[in-house]
């Protein structure tokens, strides 16, 4: 109940902001991820809104990432199937994601891995006018018992340009906060740039910027300071290639 209140508080609260913006959008704002840690992405339902597609992809950098990865996303009508294998050194992660759009404005997903681990999630999606977009959801880990409430607001402005606004937070079966974060995002055609801070008390730092080189050819850059250790960053570089 209470995650439920925080996220129509923050739904309000974005709104009433992205409200205050020059109206001089004159596009729909796309349906695509928010790559900020304090949003709706990587919530299981969020598969559900990106169609058919598939990617390989590499990143190296600093503070141990060294990862190979491969993700496949496949819908029938309102059912989607989402798959991901990524591989850092000897460490292996494999995640299986269902989910079901409910009518285009809700959806439910599961998140599933191989030691039993598994989270269940809920997204609200609402198009308060042409040019806003808002996305809520919920979400609850089976072995850890945290439960997360994120919100999101992305505006479409002239030229192309898009700004999402977002917060997150986790809490544990108690009720205690364990990490909250915001975050905004700002996209222009074939670019995106990202940040956010956030963690139990705001000492993580996110950066990342995604540009389409063409051809299905994307380049990413991630800079991560975690815990307040700004000296020691984890920066990283990474290549990725659609399938589809």
């Amino acid at each position: 109940m209470r995650n439920v209140k925080f996220a129509q508080a923050a739904a309000a609260a974005l709104a009433a902001i992205m409200s205050l913006l020059p109206k001089v959008g004159v596009a729909q704002p796309g349906n695509y991820p928010n790559f900020t840690d304090a949003g709706t992405h990587l919530n299981p339902a969020t598969w559900t809104q990106y169609g058919n597609w598939g990617y390989v992809s590499a990143e190296a950098g600093s503070g141990g990432v060294d990862v190979a990865s491969m993700q496949v996303n496949y819908g029938l009508e309102d059912i989607f199937v989402d798959a991901a294998l990524s591989l850092n050194g000897s460490e292996q992660n494999r995640t299986l994601n269902a989910g079901m759009q409910l009518g285009g404005i809700v959806a439910a997903g599961v998140s599933a891995k191989p030691d039993g681990n598994a989270s269940v999630g809920v997204l609200g999606i609402v198009r308060p006018g042409a040019q806003v977009l808002l996305r809520g959801s919920l979400e609850t880990d089976v072995k850890t018992h945290i439960s997360a409430a994120a919100m999101e607001a992305r505006r479409a402005f002239a030229g192309g340009l898009e700004l999402t606004l977002s917060g997150k937070v986790q809490a544990d079966s108690s009720g205690k906060i364990v990490w909250k974060g915001i975050g905004m995002q700002v996209g222009e055609n074939v670019l995106l740039v990202s940040g956010g801070v956030g963690g139990r008390d705001w000492r993580d730092v996110k950066l990342h910027a995604r540009r389409w080189v063409g051809k299905g050819a994307i380049v990413d850059a991630h800079v991560k300071v975690i815990n307040g250790q700004f000296r020691k960053p984890q920066v990283s570089v990474g290549l990725t290639k659609m399938l589809n």
